[in-house]
């Protein structure tokens, strides 16, 4: 059985080299509405997505624009609302509470690429106190650097496996009592989800007692170090039995394919 400490510095280079190919993969999008103070969420948006956003700026004349100059200030203002919302949503949804490793997520997002889909209206009005002003409602596509974003996850996937390290440390051993013949063994992986924004780990046990009358089970838990939460575990016996709890339908029964896949959902994106 090996430890799986030692494997950590190895896992570390091999995870930030698989960074960019995860990222590129996830440039999907989501869709938010922003309208003022106003935010609507269609779906669930992540750092490293590709977002559509549906955002209203506006812009007074005053003493010192002309009509076009208002109307371009206006573009801007939705421009800006849309990116400050989502890099402020992205860095709420991770947790991030490193100064250094926000920073990293923020200013991915703060040399964002933002192009406009869509003009869904505009409109000169008159404000009572500001005179002539314009408001304009778009939808633009904000994509933020790709740089950047790689640098973040970097930082995610060490914090990921530097906890569940942790988190195995403190609560399982592998343990052997010769005489009841009595061994169970110990292991785990971790992995970062960049889709879920989820630090996931397997744990592993191998239980035998011996050596005459010898009978064999095997476990592993599936668990969320950010969350503290179980996603599921699964229980095979020397005499084939198995049982399982899975989160997502709440199954008891699952063989061990059904297993596999279900780990494999989350720990390979």
């Amino acid at each position: 059985m090996h430890n799986a400490f030692d494997d950590s510095t190895v896992d570390n280079d091999r995870n930030r080299k698989t960074i960019s190919l995860k990222v590129k993969k996830l440039q999907k999008r989501s869709f938010i509405i922003v309208t003022g103070l106003l935010f609507l969420f269609i779906q669930p948006i992540y750092a490293g997505h590709s977002t559509l956003i549906e955002s209203e700026g506006n812009a007074c004349m005053g003493d010192n624009k002309s009509r076009q100059q208002t109307e371009q200030t206006a573009l801007v203002d939705a421009k800006k609302k849309a990116v400050e919302y989502v890099s402020n949503r992205i860095t709420s949804e991770t947790g991030i509470k490193n100064t250094e490793r926000k920073q990293n997520l923020i200013s991915a997002y703060a040399n964002a690429d933002v192009e406009i889909i869509q003009e869904l209206g505009k409109i000169w009005y008159k404000d009572t106190s500001l005179g002539d002003c314009f408001k304009i409602k778009v939808v633009a596509e904000i994509t933020p650097d790709q740089k950047k974003l790689e640098e973040a996850y970097t930082e995610f996937e060490i914090r990921c496996s530097e906890r569940a390290g942790e988190y195995f440390k403190n609560n399982y051993h592998n343990w052997q009592k010769t005489d009841l013949g009595v061994a169970s063994e110990w292991d785990y992986h971790s992995h970062y989800n960049i889709t879920l924004n989820k630090c996931f780990i397997v744990i592993m046990n191998f239980y035998e007692v011996g050596p005459y009358n010898t009978v064999e089970s095997r476990s592993q838990v599936l668990y969320e170090i950010f969350e503290n939460k179980s996603y599921g575990d699964f229980h095979w016996n020397s005499d084939g039995s198995t049982t399982c709890h899975m989160q997502a339908g709440k199954k008891t029964k699952c063989s061990d394919t059904e297993w596999s896949a279900f780990v494999k959902l989350n720990m390979e994106n």
